[in-house]
């Protein structure tokens, strides 16, 4: 649905595609877990979609949007994609994949993790946009709930050094 909404919001010149992954949709299977290991399961098969639309379609741009646990699932299977490629620099990456703009909404990774992935995923995108809130009940139920701290979607300036909030503002 969300996808059909873009398509039609943005004029319908585009081409969208949804990657679903399964999930239990319930807040319990997510909060122990069981949800985030098939998210994470499901990172591999992302990098693999993204290598077959670069090469079977011809597309201009690759664009990226992904929300919530779409964001572990996105910025882990984007630095899995980095990782097989490790002998390519930045701009033949960026020639291969044709990847555009990657849009992190209210992203439930943890920050650090995500932080961690941030140079792969600038290795192959145009352009990185992580849209962030100060008040998300979902990601302050996450960072009280499970492991790993501060939510890459939870605006929290005391956590990000002046280094790499030049990065991420820029």
């Amino acid at each position: 649905v969300f996808t059909g909404q873009i398509n039609h919001f943005l004029g319908r010149d585009l081409v969208g595609v949804a990657f679903a992954y399964p999930v239990h949709q319930n807040i319990l299977d997510y909060g122990i877990g069981i949800d985030v290991r098939r998210g994470n399961r499901s990172a591999e098969p992302l990098a693999d979609f993204i290598e077959f639309l670069a090469a079977h379609t011809k597309a201009e741009s690759i664009n990226i949007v992904c929300w919530s646990q779409g964001g572990r699932v996105t910025s882990l299977g984007l630095q899995t994609l980095r990782q097989r490629y490790a002998g390519l620099d930045s701009d033949a990456l960026r020639d291969k994949f044709r990847l555009g703009l990657v849009i992190f909404a209210a992203a439930d990774v943890p920050r650090d993790r995500f932080i961690e992935r941030l140079d792969d995923i600038h290795d192959l995108s145009d352009r990185v946009t992580v849209m962030m809130s100060d008040d998300d009940g979902a990601l302050r139920m996450g960072k009280t709930f499970m492991a790993g701290g501060d939510r890459a979607g939870m605006i929290d300036e005391d956590n990000i050094d002046a280094e790499r909030e030049a990065q991420i503002v820029s």
